[in-house]
């Protein structure tokens, strides 16, 4: 009899467990899965898509995130998932718009991480956390009219729930700028067309265009160096017609410089250098792909022309070394290259800083004025990347290291006439 009541209490145990399970399979109440089964389904939805986004990364593929939609939509009630899912998209896509991120610049990340052709969609997500932000956004119509007509997500549909992930985990890696869009800083400011800074501009760049024309790669140095020495002279004009810094240049802000792969972090290293050279500063965003610079709009402008032609340069004189292999016919190509253009950036940095210095020499009364801009750019920096981590990157290649010193030293500072509009 002992026996019996046993089975008895363990078939209605089993009962029961499959009666909860058919509850939240089909998304009943709590009430329809008896007493035990309490938990809210929208926020049961909420854990298992957090979960799902953190693991999937920025690095994750499409077919990952199409095997993640396609396992969240067993473990979740559809209605629940959807509301789930645009709540998240929502608490990620706001704080980067209120902190930095403008619609274009969100497009090129959505571009470069998750691929082409989900501009409309970006649209859509942007337009409603605009609607659901109640102090309103600083997002205008015409940027967001710039990435075409919006779509609406059908998260029913397993392509664009796998898209809504990936968006979430990209947004959610975006590293935001502690200041608002509409305050001192903005990655939009630039030099005004037709103003003396543009005029300065369109030279230095006729003398990149040269640089990155030649085949001889001292003419390229010679060339790279001359437009330096007009940066750093114009930027000292200005300072000198208004000693006290005062509006001159525009505030402090920052510039976002995206790097194509492969070779990322050594490409960070050269933005770097010549970032450093111009008095401003370069932040990297690793995972990312690209560079935030923070100064002066024309440094800004100036840094975002040296590192383009450079890239170029340093692109040119790397291809022209082939491939490598050791000993055994292994390949050392990839270590090469990075090692090279390590040592490309190490190098022209040091040549590019030279170069700024003899201008700086030539006014030693703007020093004060100078300090007094680093500090600015080092403390909207410090405001905009408050838990900024210093990385450095080694060398495994030392031929390529000989390589790019090469590169980056074979011409004399011999600096050519200067070069007019």
């Amino acid at each position: 009899m002992g026996r019996n009541s046993k089975a008895r209490r363990d078939a209605r145990k089993r009962k029961q467990a499959r009666q909860e399970g058919s509850a939240r399979r089909s998304g009943g109440s709590p009430s329809e899965a008896g007493e035990a089964f309490t938990v809210d389904p929208v926020a049961f939805a909420d854990l298992r898509v957090v979960a799902h986004v953190r693991a999937l990364g920025t690095r994750g593929s499409d077919e990952d995130a199409r095997r993640r939609a396609a396992s969240l939509s067993r473990e979740v009630p559809v209605w629940a998932l959807g509301q789930a899912v645009t709540e998240l998209l929502d608490r990620v896509l706001a704080p980067a718009l209120s902190g930095g991120w403008r619609p274009a610049e969100l497009a090129e990340a959505v571009d470069r991480v998750i691929g082409e052709g989900s501009r409309a969609v970006l649209a859509g997500l942007i337009l409603a956390a605009r609607r659901a932000d109640a102090r309103g956004s600083a997002v205008r119509d015409d940027e967001i009219a710039g990435l075409g007509p919006p779509r609406q997500l059908a998260l029913g549909d397993q392509a664009d729930l796998a898209l809504a992930l990936r968006m979430a985990s990209l947004f959610a890696a975006l590293p935001r700028a502690d200041v608002p869009v509409s305050g001192q800083a903005s990655s939009t400011a630039s030099a005004p067309t037709g103003s003396r800074a543009s005029a300065k501009l369109a030279q230095v760049r006729a003398l990149l265009a040269k640089a990155e024309a030649t085949i001889y790669p001292d003419e390229a140095e010679a060339l790279s160096a001359k437009a330096q020495e007009l940066i750093s002279k114009h930027s000292l004009e200005e300072l000198l017609d208004q000693p006290d810094g005062s509006a001159v240049g525009g505030a402090t802000t920052y510039r976002r410089i995206w790097l194509d792969a492969p070779y990322i972090d050594a490409k960070a290293s050269l933005v770097d250098e010549v970032a450093a050279a111009n008095r401003c500063r370069s932040v990297h965003a690793a995972q990312l792909g690209f560079c935030t610079v923070v100064g002066r709009p024309f440094d800004l402008d100036a840094v975002e022309l040296m590192v383009t032609s450079l890239l170029a340069q340093a692109q040119r004189a790397m291809l022209a070394h082939g491939s490598r292999t050791d000993l055994v016919g292994r390949s050392r190509t990839r270590s090469f290259r990075q090692s090279f253009l390590l040592s490309f950036a190490m190098h022209i940095g040091q040549r590019l800083r030279g170069v700024a210095d003899e201008s700086v020499a030539a006014a030693p009364s703007l020093l004060p004025v100078l300090r007094d801009r680093e500090a600015e750019v080092d403390e909207l920096t410090a405001a905009m990347f408050p838990n900024l981590v210093e990385k450095t990157t080694s060398i495994t290649n030392h031929e390529g290291w000989a390589g790019g010193r090469a590169a980056a030293e074979l011409a004399q500072l011999n600096l050519l006439d200067e070069v007019r509009a």
